[in-house]
């Protein structure tokens, strides 16, 4: 039995000498690989930092809040005005002094300069004086008019009663022209004495002569009239020419106190004055 199943069992084949050295080649790189592996891993291992040696810290403690965040951003820049004016006097004069000096910020009106206008200032003071004095002459030659009027008003009343003075002293004559006749007829006719005819004819030419004298009063009357006319007119044109002279001294006021105000060189607009020029 035993050499039946050691014949039946089929036995491996034998390998060449080649396959042998191809065998164990790879059997040895297997080996080497293995090798290689094992000591890549221990190196690995031994290369490992050593952990961190934990080290105490003083420990500060902040209170957190909420706060307003402002962002911004600081760049390189030109800025150009968007007006510029340049600020000149009216007229000619001497510059006395700055208020605001270059880069300075200033607001709209506000003076900026000035010129001197001590001249201008003493020439009205003189106007203000000469306006008092207009001013006065104004009154006074008010006062003169009504009092011209007042003395016109008289005068006419004066000449009504020179007119009624003038009747009367008529009326008188013709009565005594009636008695100088009515006497002369009675001496005629023997029936009046010459003292009564005497007395008739004085009578008469006393009543003529206070005719001739109402007459006169009554010219010299209207005569006062008219001269009191003539003053009530001039009344009127010194108070029309006292009016004028304060109107004319009022206007140079207002021109010299619009050059001194002009005198002040003012910001045409709120801004920041650049140079100063001068």
């Amino acid at each position: 039995l035993s050499s039946v199943f050691e014949d039946d069992v089929e036995k491996p084949p034998k390998l060449s000498k080649r396959g042998t050295i191809i065998s164990w080649s790879i059997t040895g790189v297997i080996l080497l690989g293995g090798v290689i592996v094992i000591i890549f891993t221990s190196t690995r291992e031994a290369t490992k930092p050593a952990p961190a040696v934990t080290k105490l810290a003083n420990v500060e403690v902040i209170t957190i809040s909420t706060q307003k965040f402002v962002e911004s951003l600081t760049l390189p820049a030109i800025i150009n005005a968007d007006r510029v004016a340049g600020i000149r006097p009216e007229y000619s004069g001497t510059l006395e002094r700055w208020f605001i000096r270059e880069g300075a910020p200033v607001k709209i009106g506000e003076v900026v300069a000035e010129i001197n206008t001590k001249a201008l200032r003493l020439n009205l003071d003189e106007l203000v004086a000469a306006l008092k004095t207009a001013s006065q002459n104004v009154s006074l030659s008010v006062i003169r008019r009504e009092r011209a009027q007042v003395n016109l008003d008289n005068m006419k009343k004066n000449i009504k009663i020179q007119e009624i003075a003038l009747a009367s002293a008529e009326s008188n004559h013709q009565l005594g022209q009636k008695q100088f006749d009515r006497v002369q007829q009675l001496a005629k006719q023997q029936m009046a004495s010459e003292a009564a005819m005497d007395d008739a004819k004085t009578s008469l030419t006393q009543s003529e002569l206070a005719v001739i004298r109402a007459k006169q009063n009554l010219n010299s009357a209207l005569l006062n009239v008219r001269t009191a006319e003539l003053a009530v007119k001039e009344a009127k044109a010194g108070v029309k020419l006292a009016e004028a002279r304060n109107v004319e001294l009022e206007a140079t006021i207002d021109v010299l106190e619009y050059k001194i105000e002009k005198g002040k060189l003012r910001a045409p607009f709120s801004g920041r004055l650049e140079e100063q020029l001068i």
